[in-house]
């Protein structure tokens, strides 16, 4: 339903055009039929008719040139693609990741940055910068302004990985040390040029081997009033349900 809406805000010149057809072809056939003289000779005439094929022909290619235009604008501007980073454990030190165009348009002029969010959070606890100590003060010193930047230097990185088209994909992309812990996660932001994705990535190390799952949301441009929209979901087999903190 929001799509419909949104597809009505964006063409009401279409709908003006279809419905005045419609309503100026209904409205003749109203005059013909109510028109004095003998019944015989009003169905002689076709003009109506005429009227009313004409009104439903340029009707269907108002709507069509509507949806043309649409498809031209999504090729323009990447439509509804987005990006999945997907890990692949490639040696016994470190996982590299695929990064995977997903959707039918190109995925325009594409920046990342990809943030270890399990290190991040160990190096926060350790400087006492946690959400509530920081909470709970109008403002941070200038020495919790350097160690955040310093957190961040550590944790995040950022990758230009401009245009990817329809199904393609890209291997060692980014590369991280194998977790040490059993739970890690990855958050991913990509800006592009239709808007603002964000990737949650959790691994589990399952026995011998790891398990992830992921979930990618649209941010920008804003749908569903403000909130976020799920656009991808998996998860792989025998990872924990109760591991499934999406909320950092």
């Amino acid at each position: 339903m929001p799509d419909m809406m949104d597809w009505l805000t964006r063409h009401w010149a279409t709908i003006l055009i279809f419905g005045g057809g419609g309503f100026s072809a209904v409205a003749s056939l109203i005059v013909w039929w109510r028109a004095s003289g003998e019944r015989e000779k009003r169905r002689v005439g076709y003009w109506p008719i005429m009227i009313l094929v004409g009104a439903v022909v340029s009707g269907v290619g108002a709507l069509w040139a509507g949806l043309d235009q649409d498809r031209v604008l999504d090729y323009l501007s990447g439509g509804d693609s987005y990006g999945i980073f997907v890990p692949i454990p490639v040696t016994g030190k470190s996982v590299q990741f695929l990064f995977m165009q997903q959707g039918t348009t190109p995925f325009y002029d594409v920046l990342a940055e990809a943030i270890d969010a399990t290190k991040r959070r160990k190096l926060m606890d350790e400087k006492g910068l946690t959400s509530e100590n920081l909470r709970s003060r109008q403002s941070m010193s200038a020495v919790e302004w350097e160690q955040m930047l310093e957190v961040n230097r550590e944790t995040a990185t950022t990758l230009n990985i401009g245009n990817m088209g329809p199904g393609a994909s890209r291997m060692g992309v980014l590369e991280f040390p194998i977790p040490q812990d059993d739970d890690q996660r990855y958050d991913f932001a990509m800006w592009a040029r239709n808007g603002f994705v964000s990737e949650v990535l959790l691994m589990h190390r399952n026995s011998d081997r790891w398990v992830w799952a992921w979930r990618v949301e649209r941010t920008l441009p804003e749908v569903n009033k403000g909130k976020p929209r799920k656009l991808d979901e998996q998860i792989q087999p025998g990872f924990p349900p109760d591991k499934l903190t999406w909320v950092n």
